[in-house]
């Protein structure tokens, strides 16, 4: 009797699942014609989007779904386009500003080099530190003062 029930119950259960509710309709994205040859990975639903890329498209550029400016065409840009100090949505100069800039196919990455006190060359843009970055101590450096370890007790803010 038992085992019977089990039987019944996972016949039951099998059933079920096969059954759908009604079938779903996925909605139709109407593509504006002036968009339609732009990338997949473009914006095309929005507000103003269909002025918005079109002023884009002047300058060989279209805005993503992820909100990122990328070029549209590389092989028709006569400008080179300088991410400064890396990827504006990351932290200046950060590893993460420099990789996303890179990711985006910016032309080049523009960054600032100097030396701290023991001759190593590090990527910082101020004289001293605070603004950008600062030393887990709350202490403010002169990055020509700096020595290596204090350099290396620096968070991006």
């Amino acid at each position: 009797m038992f085992f019977r029930k089990i039987i019944l119950n996972i016949s039951i259960l099998l059933l079920l699942a096969g059954c759908q509710s009604l079938p779903r309709k996925t909605p139709t994205v109407e593509i504006p014609p002036q968009l339609q040859s732009f990338p997949s990975d473009a914006k095309l639903i929005g507000k103003d989007v269909v002025d918005l890329q079109l002023s884009l498209k002047d300058r060989n550029l279209y805005l993503t779904n992820q909100g990122r400016v990328k070029l549209l065409s590389t092989q028709q840009c006569d400008i080179d386009i300088v991410a400064h100090r890396g990827d504006f949505r990351e932290p200046e100069s950060s590893l993460r500003a420099i990789t996303s800039a890179v990711a985006d196919n910016f032309n080049s990455i523009e960054i600032d080099v100097m030396q701290i006190k023991s001759g190593l060359w590090v990527n910082h843009h101020d004289m001293d530190t605070g603004r950008a970055v600062v030393h887990y101590s709350g202490k403010s450096y002169n990055m020509r003062k700096m020595s290596d370890k204090n350099f290396s007790g620096l968070r991006l803010r």
